[in-house]
């Protein structure tokens, strides 16, 4: 095979100045390699296919060399498969197990094609052993790829460089395609056993694609849009999840960029618009009082805000129906002195039958004298209903109060920090006249916790399960030295933001792990000095795999420059932007602080 392999990598550039039509090169890679591969024994003719291309027409980008289990594919297009594949250059030649993606762009876009090629991959790897190749999506094909060449990159799954000049010996490429073939029969014993009996094997590390688009987001989305909201990013599809996750979230972000307002449509958009409640946090909150209730001077009770909207949510006519309560500038007090309480309640949630239910709210003291009783039995078996959702918007800033620890963990905090003035400029649709938006009429079970507890999460998606394990031991390392490392809740809360995710189409393993770390870790983070750099070199070591950021002196500078190579399409985008701006924050004031 290495007379093959080094005329593939010696060859294609000077056959490409010459015509294509009948060329001796092209005969040489359809013809000449696929025989060399089989006269190694590794392959059974009956049951593989082997084939070459450097383009139909016209010479390819990127030629290759497949090798291909007929019961999967015996196309370059769709499948799971072994290739040979050459950089533009000719200078490098991989041999990687990959996967077909023609069929899949035929059918998505390329942001959504890329998701599910990553998705596969990620799948694959998780369930089979590398045998010593490199397992990742890291090979060098060329500059700014686009099409094929582009998906032929993150569709890899594991794969090894040989390099014009430095071809191995004989030997050593012939145990290489050995270890490369006993992954693809390990792939395919995989495929069968997902298979029916007599059924070919499924033809995806994990069977059907991903179509990563949750059609009642969609039209919640556009229900907002056509109110004017212009949303950013992913930040429906998280606020849904994190609802989802637990019944309390927190949005962050300075003044103005509509937090109460998105709260407001989003209730609106699911026919939640009339159960809808802003209570406004006054700076003198100083308890509970305000929110629970008192007993005033004359020891009567005097229900506050929140458990007026608990009672009525509670009623056994209003339980399907969706309650939202948004606490606005939730900060301008100290959240632990006025909602401490009602944390501590929202903690003991657990299933009973068909509904989730926590701990009584109130005391018995806390009804002052109630010599009749009648406090008692309207207040005194309220709980926390499964139909009422906390939205918290909070303001950074010098007028405000940051938030502890206790509170970071018990909520999923999505960040608005991004202003685009023009966004509803660029729709061009006029809306005047038009009718009212349609509503997605929807019960509590669209937003209610399914998942209380780790372990059925973990038996749904044992993979993506052991993967996020793996990344939060990875960051809790990173995170030790400084004191800042997440536990159980934090864990299970992470889990059961995956696996929503994941069940309802929404967003990929990457995009949900993003938005976690995002949402979880990171505004745990604060302090000065080295040792808040090197737990932000720990986290990006974790998130970047095989970079090695704990040996960089200037992390700001790697951080860029990895940017930059990466162009706009990179997982954990939004956690390595953050880590920039904290980083950013440590070399301008010397303090890392995650808000604004």
């Amino acid at each position: 095979m290495k007379n093959e392999i080094n005329r593939f990598l010696n060859g294609f550039i000077e056959a490409k100045k010459e015509a294509f039509g009948g060329n001796a090169f092209g005969k040489f890679v359809r013809n000449d390699i696929p025989r060399a591969i089989f006269e190694t024994g590794l392959l059974d003719d009956k049951e593989y296919l082997v084939s070459g291309s450097v383009g139909t027409g016209n010479w390819a980008m990127i030629p290759w060399v497949g090798i291909f289990y007929k019961k999967i594919t015996t196309s370059a297009t769709k499948g799971v498969y072994i290739v040979y594949l050459l950089s533009r250059d000719g200078k490098r030649l991989y041999l990687t197990f990959n996967q077909g993606c023609t069929d899949i762009s035929e059918r998505h876009t390329r942001k959504e094609t890329i998701e599910i090629i990553r998705s596969n991959a990620r799948k694959i790897r998780q369930g089979i052993d590398p045998r010593g190749f490199i397992a990742d999506e890291n090979i060098d094909l060329g500059d700014n790829l686009k099409g094929l060449g582009e998906f032929y990159q993150k569709g890899t799954i594991f794969y090894k460089e040989y390099i014009q000049g430095q071809v191995p010996a004989e030997e050593e490429l012939r145990r290489d395609l050995s270890k490369m073939i006993d992954i693809y029969k390990e792939y395919i014993k995989y495929s069968l056993s997902m298979s029916g009996p007599g059924q070919d094997p499924v033809p995806y590390g994990g069977g059907d694609e991903e179509v990563l688009e949750n059609e009642n987001i969609k039209k919640i989305k556009q229900y907002i849009s056509q109110k004017g909201f212009m949303c950013t990013d992913d930040l429906i599809e998280s606020f849904y999840l994190s609802l989802k996750t637990k019944p309390f979230v927190i949005l962050a972000g300075v003044s103005g960029t509509g937090k109460s307002w998105i709260t407001r449509l989003f209730a609106e958009a699911i026919g939640a618009g009339d159960h809808y409640e802003m209570i406004s946090v006054r700076p003198d909150w100083s308890d509970a009082s305000e929110l629970l209730g008192y007993v005033n001077l004359d020891g009567n009770f005097i229900p506050g805000m929140l458990t007026s909207i608990l009672l009525k949510a509670s009623k056994p006519e209003n339980t399907d129906n969706i309650y939202f309560v948004c606490l606005d500038e939730m900060n301008l007090a100290r959240v632990e002195y006025y909602f401490s309480d009602f944390l501590s309640v929202i903690e003991t949630r657990a299933l009973v039958g068909d509904r989730i239910v926590t701990s009584k709210i109130f005391k018995e003291n806390s009804f002052g004298p109630d010599t009749d009783g009648e406090y008692r039995e309207t207040y005194g078996n309220l709980i926390i209903p499964d139909n009422v959702y906390i939205v918290g918007t909070v303001n950074m800033d010098e007028t405000t109060y940051p938030f502890s620890k206790k509170v970071l963990d018990r909520a999923n905090t999505i960040e608005i920090s991004e202003i685009d003035l023009r966004a509803d400029m660029k729709n061009n649709t006029d809306t005047s006249g038009t009718e009212e938006p349609s509503v997605l009429p929807v019960k509590n079970d669209f937003i209610r916790s399914k998942y209380l507890d780790f372990k059925p999460c973990y038996l749904q998606h044992p993979n993506e399960m052991n993967q996020m394990i793996g990344m939060l031991e990875g960051i809790n390392k990173a995170l030790q030295p400084i004191n800042a490392q997440v536990a159980y809740r934090v864990r299970n809360e992470i889990a059961y933001y995956i696996s929503y995710a994941i069940e309802e189409k929404v967003m990929s393993f990457e995009q949900a792990m993003d938005n976690a770390i995002m949402q979880k870790i990171l505004p745990r983070i604060q302090g000065e000095g080295q040792r808040i750099q090197k737990a932000f070199a720990g986290i990006l070591d974790v998130i970047i795999p095989g970079r090695n950021f704990l040996n960089e002196d200037d992390l700001l500078k790697v951080i860029d420059d990895y940017i930059i190579s990466q162009g706009s399409d990179y997982q954990y985008r939004k956690s390595i932007r953050k880590i920039q701006f904290m980083l950013e924050g440590i070399r301008s004031n010397g303090y890392a602080a995650y808000w604004l």
